[in-house]
């Protein structure tokens, strides 16, 4: 109740620096926010469980791929490969958001967000084995992590449906 009355707090100083000349989709955002701000404050609160996990996770992800393993003087960097049976529990996630009971919504919203962020770096190992076997440079693959970044929805989404049918579709890892 803290944190919602916190982000509350926000939503009013941001609707009242109203002298700041803003793009139309910026005013349209802050019109949305300052008509809901109650539920996108409650929507932000049930939320935070998967804002904590994904930063595990990224911390996780990130310590695991600077500790690579050292054999016979060569260096070997582990290959990221989630379990298969991990996907059932991306499918409960997506079929709870069709029940009526708010609860259990908002439990599917967290699963979603935390087994998307776990095949994001599914499909980027994919699209990085991609571009291995094709020799591709260093320099177009942070060329296509930039562009990744930069449309961040539409690419995000597609290396998350990549890590998700590398589970069918078994390339050499």
């Amino acid at each position: 109740e803290i944190i919602q009355v916190g982000i509350i707090d926000a939503l009013e100083a941001i609707k009242n620096t109203q002298n700041i000349e803003l793009p139309e989709a910026s005013k349209d955002i802050l019109s949305y926010l300052s008509l809901h701000k109650m539920e996108v404050a409650k929507q932000f609160v049930y939320l935070i469980p998967a804002g904590l996990a994904s930063v595990f996770i990224l911390i996780t992800y990130m310590t695991d791929r600077m500790k690579p393993l050292i054999k016979e003087n060569t260096i070997i960097i582990r290959e990221y490969k989630l379990p298969d049976n991990l996907v059932w529990f991306l499918i409960l996630g997506g079929f709870l958001i069709l029940t009526p009971y708010e609860p259990l919504k908002y439990i599917s919203y967290n699963i979603l967000i935390i087994f998307g962020f776990l095949y994001f770096f599914q499909g980027i190992q994919v699209v990085n084995k991609g571009f291995e076997r094709f020799q591709v440079s260093i320099f177009f693959r942070m060329l296509f992590l930039i562009f990744i970044f930069m449309y961040f929805t539409v690419f995000v989404a597609l290396i998350v449906l990549i890590g998700l049918f590398s589970i069918w579709y078994k390339p050499k890892w």
